[in-house]
Parts: C-alpha cells; structure tokens; sequence
C-alpha cells in the first residue's frame, strides 16, 4: 500500500465520521430548535467542520525532520511510485586513480539509511531497491 493511499484512505475515514457527526448534531439542534427549519443549523456546524479538515490537510503535509547526513555522506533523494521522496544518505568513496603502486579503484557508494516522512526505512527496502538507489546515486555524482 503507498503511503500517500494509506494517508487518503485515513482522511477519508475521518471525514465520514466528521459527516456523520454532523447529522447527529443537526438532529439535536432540529430537536431542540423545532421553530427552525431543517437542517438551518448546518452553517454553524460547517465552520467547524472546515477547521477540522484544514487542520487534517496539514497535518498529512507536516514537514518530517531526520538526522543530517554525516561526515563522508552524500545525501540523494529517491523519486519513486510513492507520492513522497525518499531522502537517501550514503557512504562515499570518490574513485582513485591508478599509480605504479597502487591498482586504483572506482567511486562507491553505500545506502546507510533512507528517510521517509522522519522514519528510517532502511531495513523495509529490498536489496534490488537498494542496489538502484545506490546505482543512481553513483550516477548522478558523474553527471
């Protein structure tokens, strides 16, 4: 299930019980209030209701903070099918040349954590998964 699914479906959930807390309530008021028409407390209850949910849409936007990367990293972001980069830190090794005494070796570089929305999902992706993020990292280090 992507991330952005599982954020729609949560919302939406909250917005059924939302709607039918408002019948409810509109009940109540129409009860206590017979004199007034049906559903005439409704504008009432609609300027909580659009509280609620503007304050639902940011909290799916929050802003997520992780550990910076450390000494020796380099941080690449991994656009994938889920709605949200993924922000990769990575151990690097810049490639060295090859002398008389020395057979050289080429840049490397290894995934050490992959940060979504704050939480470390390292050990949720796959080895292929891990071996393209480090492929385009080493890649977008040559462009």
């Amino acid at each position: 299930m992507r991330l952005a699914d599982f954020n729609k479906r949560a919302i939406e959930r909250k917005l059924e019980k939302l709607e039918a807390d408002a019948k409810a309530w509109i009940a109540e008021q129409n009860a206590q209030c017979p004199d007034m028409t049906p559903m005439a407390h409704w504008p009432f209850y609609a300027g909580a209701l659009s509280g609620e949910i503007k304050s639902m849409a940011s909290a799916v936007h929050h802003h997520y903070s992780h550990p910076a990367a450390g000494s020796g990293q380099i941080v690449y972001t991994w656009h994938t099918d889920c709605d949200e980069p993924i922000e990769c830190h990575l151990d690097y090794q810049s490639a060295e040349k090859q002398t008389e005494e020395y057979p050289g070796c080429d840049a490397e570089v290894e995934l050490t954590h992959a940060w979504l929305r704050g939480v470390n999902i390292y050990y949720l992706l796959s080895k292929d998964q891990i071996e393209e993020i480090e492929e385009q990292a080493r890649l977008s280090l040559e462009d």
